[in-house]
């Protein structure tokens, strides 16, 4: 446990001591890490549940051209809709089908 609790001191954020560590582990944190996006929607501002269904990953093509050019990191499953003009589909997320955050997701494989 320790050399896990050293390499996320090291990489997330320096404290001066194991103990220090321990007694901020459960204070939020001020600021965010790029590992660590905003859990809200850009468009809607709907917190993003972690292992939820609005949790996916679309084809890059999507991506690329209705949330990634407009700068924003998260987006929800409604709002994404509204981008494109359309229902989402099956296809939609062949490119990345075998990811378990696509191939859990229930939302998904209602689609079939």
């Amino acid at each position: 446990m320790q050399k896990n609790i050293m390499y996320n001191m090291k990489h997330v954020k320096t404290y001066e001591s194991i103990t220090d560590w321990w007694k901020n582990r459960n204070k939020p944190q001020k600021t965010r890490t790029l590992m660590e996006p905003d859990p809200n929607c850009t468009d809607c501002k709907k917190g993003i549940d972690m292992n939820g269904e609005d949790r996916f990953m679309v084809n890059d093509e999507i991506w690329n051209q209705y949330v990634e050019d407009k700068g924003d990191t998260q987006i929800c499953w409604n709002c994404l809709e509204k981008r494109i003009k359309r229902k989402l589909k099956y296809e939609d997320f062949s490119q990345y089908m075998k990811f378990p955050i696509n191939s859990y997701n229930k939302k998904i494989q209602n689609l079939k």
